[in-house]
């Protein structure tokens, strides 16, 4: 019911073949479930290498699934480089969302015309509680290295401290981001000590 007036939206990130049932959705032939709003291309499963990673954030989501003062401090240092104002009326990708902390407080500064958020954890969920008051957002659980997006189908995306935690040193992420957006910013951390594995 949730995508019932999303239709255009979805057609724009994945192209026109979307057929849109009560709890799924069908793109390109392919079926795939939808899940308290959140569109499910892909689950986690025990042999997935990243499944560890995966649900230790999930697990740091859950018990900090509130969004604080701090956060808000720390967006004005992530997003310096950025004029948000420029974001009005775009689309929008938050690559690794999380509970998307760093999106609430974008939505709250901006009119984005479509947010999208994406995470492989089931924090996605938390995600979705977040927002539930917002008509104009896209959830998605995938794994971020089999995005489905269409070719610069998003204006701006921003990834914040995901992709250094990958398992692979090549990671197609990366592509997959550079095909689908425009433009955007990302954030690695890494231990100095340690750049030479970079």
């Amino acid at each position: 019911m949730y995508y019932n007036n999303k239709i255009s939206y979805l057609e724009k990130l994945f192209g026109p073949d979307i057929k849109y049932q009560n709890d799924k959705i069908i793109i390109n032939g392919e079926s795939y479930e939808i899940k308290n709003d959140v569109i499910v291309f892909d689950n986690v499963s025990s042999k997935n290498s990243k499944k560890k990673i995966i649900e230790s954030f999930q697990d740091e989501w859950f018990e900090f699934s509130m969004i604080t003062k701090e956060h808000y401090d720390e967006f004005e240092l992530y997003f310096d480089l950025v004029d948000v104002n420029k974001l009005n009326d775009k689309v929008v990708c938050d690559f690794g969302c999380g509970i998307g902390r760093w999106s609430k407080i974008l939505i709250d500064k901006v009119n984005i015309k479509t947010l999208i958020l994406f995470d492989y954890s089931d924090a996605i969920y938390l995600a979705r509680e977040n927002f539930k008051e917002y008509d104009n957002i896209v959830f998605i659980k995938c794994d971020i290295e089999k995005i489905p997006f269409k070719t610069k189908s998003i204006d701006f995306f921003y990834c914040l401290g995901v992709l250094h935690h990958l398992p692979t040193k090549n990671s197609i992420a990366l592509d997959k981001i550079k095909s689908c957006a425009k433009e955007g910013i990302i954030y690695l951390y890494y231990s100095l000590n340690e750049r030479s594995k970079l």
